[in-house]
């Protein structure tokens, strides 16, 4: 999660317009509680799994 922060930090010092990015997470197995639950309290962290991405 730090690591797509800081990308999208740079960008943004580059002079990109980052306001209206979504940082994305993709799994295969899921996702740790903790990070579920920061990703329901931001509007800029799309979690995707494969029920996600297959729509079950």
């Amino acid at each position: 999660m730090e690591r797509l922060e800081r990308i999208r930090d740079l960008l943004t010092d580059q002079g990109y317009d980052t306001a209206a990015t979504t940082l994305a997470l993709y799994s295969l197995h899921g996702f740790h509680p903790d990070l579920v639950q920061l990703a329901s309290r931001r509007d800029d962290l799309l979690l995707a799994d494969l029920p996600a991405l297959y729509g079950d």
